[in-house]
């Protein structure tokens, strides 16, 4: 009985685990117009002790990144703390912490407003200081929404900041996370030709061994955040072929790693599908121009599992 106690939960370990990125951004800045991106240093304790409290480990992105490119498994509860812009509140409030915990962060800086020192960030050298203590990587020159912008406004814009990273830091950026979030398959394709190693957006969700080191999901934090909920939301495995015929888009799925009775799929802000999935199987097709501009699927089942699949707009 002892054996069968402990293969299940050696089973479970293996089925559930998984790693969340978490997001933050401005730390005990009130001021009215950036409270969605901003958290109190209470706030940002009361997280860190719910992480300590109940077992989870805080790793680096480098040891997250290693362990997706090599495909090995990620233990449960593993968390990795991202921090995006670079402003100031971070180091004046928000780095005392993180050395008190202990805790590893990811900092990605905006270079532009760096290196021209915009009002709320950090300058260069306090971003050297913080790179003691986490890793450093890259968030665009000018923090525009790539997906406005043309092919040369892309790579002008990675390059510049790249370049400029690379002068100050003495190393060149392993990992870039979008502005705002917004990418499509034309911006990631850019991207991906500058050699980071990991690519995040904020979609949301969990990721883990199989899932793309050019695409992980980050969720972003603030005063409103209950982590609790948020670390619920667990990967979802799914195999899926993808066919197009002319306007038309068929997907055929099959979900490995949930026993669910149906799955959700987002389309658009305006389309959500429901789909039954016996044997974990389910097919749907639609319209390619009803597809949202980022040219992602988004499928979610009711056991907090959730993936995203980035399509190319034709």
């Amino acid at each position: 009985m002892l054996k069968i106690v402990t293969l299940l939960a050696m089973l479970s370990a293996y089925l559930f685990a998984e790693a969340h990125i978490l997001l933050y951004h401005r730390f005990d800045d009130n001021r009215e117009h950036v409270k969605t991106m901003n958290i109190s240093t209470k706030n940002l304790k009361s997280h860190f002790e719910f992480l300590k409290q109940n077992g989870y480990k805080v790793i680096k992105m480098s040891e997250l990144v290693e362990k997706i490119k090599n495909g090995k498994k990620i233990e449960d509860k593993t968390v990795v703390i991202n921090i995006d812009d670079a402003y100031a509140t971070f180091y004046t409030n928000a780095l005392p912490i993180f050395k008190e915990y202990h805790y590893p962060f990811t900092l990605f800086v905006y270079v532009d407003a760096v290196t021209e020192h915009y009002k709320d960030y950090m300058p260069w050298n306090e971003v050297k200081e913080c790179a003691k203590y986490g890793e450093i990587a890259l968030h665009s020159f000018k923090h525009p929404n790539l997906t406005e912008l043309n092919e040369t406004e892309v790579t002008t814009d990675t390059k510049n900041a790249f370049d400029i990273f690379t002068k100050e830091m003495g190393c060149k950026p392993k990992y870039y996370a979008y502005p705002f979030g917004k990418y499509n398959h034309k911006v990631k394709d850019i991207l991906t030709k500058f050699g980071f190693e990991a690519i995040v957006n904020t979609d949301g969700g969990a990721v883990d061994y199989y899932y793309d080191p050019l695409n992980l999901d980050r969720i972003a934090m603030n005063n409103s955040s209950n982590i609790a909920s948020e670390l619920k939301v667990q990967p979802l495995k799914l195999s899926l072929k993808i066919n197009r015929v002319d306007d038309r888009i068929t997907v055929k799925g099959k979900i490995e790693n949930s026993l669910t009775k149906s799955i959700f799929i987002r389309i658009s802000k305006s389309k959500l599908i429901n789909k039954k999935t016996p044997n974990g199987e389910f097919e749907l097709s639609f319209d390619k121009h009803e597809l949202n501009s980022k040219g992602k699927l988004a499928f979610f089942t009711e056991d907090h599992r959730q993936f995203t699949k980035l399509l190319e707009k034709e």
